[in-house]
């Protein structure tokens, strides 16, 4: 097992174990935890405890914009060119200085998916549409995120581009003998960047609109293409992209655990956004909706 594995498995542990607890019984979790962990809206609800505690200078300082959410993007778009280039062109200088934490987080582990280069374009092609959304897209709204939350951001898809780095720069072996999985694996990336960037588009439109009333702390409910069957379809297709590189992988170890930290990640973050859709929109909130995964969860 890699250091690369134990770090990410270790960060989905937490990450969903503070998420349930917080979903299932909030109140057993120190105010200030709470506030830590809830960002963007989830903010909004806060009881007078962890409002005292959201008050707190410490607690403001370390809040920032929820857009800077495409920092992560922008900072991953960037490290890829450079990863790539360096591939390319043989750029020494750029695997000396890799060559240390690729060994240490990943040791001897050698790629067996797909080709090398096709999932490196996969990787860089969802990055880099999530880049475009977030700026040209999304509207900007006043949320925000904490610090711990917009560094784990960044560490993810630095680790996803050091996971590249990894497979580039080692010798690799390209299995083609699994064509069905890799068939069903890019059909799943496929399916799962249209439906991200089609719930992206109708979240975006909602800001756009003054002719409805709002529910709650000034949000519309949201209506289209998946929302009808789940509160967060754009989690849901996250899961569906992650899990469609998985396979492209040839179901890798190393992958799997960037899968488990989305998977943990994008559930708990639906089941908490789920619920306080319920609580925003009250009977006016369509009882057939689950959270993330349609007729299911």
């Amino acid at each position: 097992m890699t250091l690369f594995i134990v770090l990410w498995l270790i960060a989905s542990l937490v990450i969903g174990l503070f998420g349930l607890i917080l979903f299932f019984d909030g109140k057993k979790l120190p105010p200030w935890l709470t506030v830590i962990y809830k960002y963007g809206k989830l903010l909004r609800d806060l009881n007078n405890e962890e409002r005292s505690v959201s008050g707190l200078l410490l607690i403001r300082w370390i809040q920032v914009p929820k857009r800077y959410f495409s920092h992560f993007y922008g900072i991953a778009v960037i490290l890829h060119l450079i990863v790539l280039l360096s591939s390319l062109f043989h750029v020494d200088s750029v695997r000396q200085i890799l060559n240390t934490p690729l060994n240490l987080l990943f040791g001897a582990y050698k790629y067996d998916g797909v080709n090398v280069y096709l999932f490196f374009l996969l990787s860089m092609i969802h990055i880099f549409r999530r880049f475009i959304e977030s700026v040209f897209i999304a509207v900007p709204s006043f949320a925000k995120i904490n610090l711990i939350h917009y560094l784990t951001g960044i560490g993810f898809y630095i680790s996803i581009a050091l996971y590249n780095a990894n497979n580039l720069f080692s010798t690799v072996l390209i299995t083609q003998d699994r064509p069905y999985l890799y068939t069903v694996g890019l059909i799943f990336y496929v399916i799962g960047q249209v439906l991200q960037f089609h719930s992206h588009k109708i979240l975006s439109e909602l800001r756009r609109r003054n002719d409805k009333p709002r529910g709650k702390a000034g949000y519309y409910l949201p209506h289209g293409g998946l929302f009808e069957f789940v509160s967060c379809p754009n989690y849901f297709s996250e899961l569906v992209i992650y899990s469609g590189l998985y396979m492209l992988t040839n179901l890798n170890a190393n992958w799997l655990a960037i899968l488990i930290w989305v998977y943990s990640n994008q559930i708990v973050a639906s089941l908490l956004n789920h619920k306080w859709y319920k609580q925003a929109f009250g009977s006016r909130y369509p009882a057939r909706r689950k959270a993330i995964i349609p007729y299911i969860l």
